[in-house]
């Protein structure tokens, strides 16, 4: 039986091994109702989505919130942000960016809004109202460690800040180029890392 709508009920055939899919179908249901992603779910949208296990047929709306990878980018220049968001969503469609003004939003952020769909955060070093060291520091002194990796993205050639963001626990330093194809290289370098190889969820 197909859900109705969000939240709704998923029957697995008897036959088939995959109950342990249910828990995982309700999060993707309950995910979709967090975003607005309206119902009823029922209708020429459904497309299938196999496993070895079964085969269920879910929204494409769902299906494209799996296949997703979410980025908070942290920036406090707009025009380097429309950049970065425009370079990023070149280099995989299926990135979507949230941009975040400064360390202060992104604290904000990460305390009103449920994480588990976020893979990244890009933060620049130097902000006003609050910095990419200062956010690391808040962090820390709270013993909130955010299931993301945290990369610190600056022009500065500092020795001293590059060693402090890594003894605060940020996850890596990247230099910020200063042309428009090298930005974009360092991007693809970052996506291909962190969101593939390293990806662990």
């Amino acid at each position: 039986m197909l859900p109705r709508r969000a939240g709704a009920t998923v029957g697995i055939p008897s036959r088939s091994p995959a109950a342990g899919h249910l828990a995982v179908l309700r999060n993707f249901f309950d995910l979709a109702r967090r975003l607005s992603i309206p119902g009823p779910f029922v209708s020429a949208s459904l497309i299938p989505y196999s496993s070895s296990a079964a085969s269920f047929f879910l929204p494409q709306a769902v299906l494209r919130l799996m296949s997703a990878r979410h980025i908070l980018l942290v920036e406090d220049n707009s025009t380097e942000a429309k950049l970065a968001r425009r370079l990023l969503q070149k280099i995989d469609p299926n990135i979507r960016v949230t941009h975040l003004q400064d360390g202060e939003h992104f604290l904000k952020h990460c305390s009103q809004h449920p994480l588990e769909d976020v893979h990244l955060a890009i933060m620049d070093l130097h902000m006003p109202v609050r910095g990419g060291i200062s956010v690391l520091e808040n962090l820390r002194a709270r013993h909130v460690r955010p299931s993301f990796p945290i990369l610190i993205f600056s022009s500065s050639e500092c020795t001293e800040e590059v060693q402090r963001v890594y003894e605060l626990g940020a996850s890596a330093f990247v230099t910020k180029p200063s042309d428009v194809d090298t930005y974009r290289l360092a991007l693809q370098n970052i996506v291909n890392f962190w969101l593939s190889t390293n990806r662990l969820r």
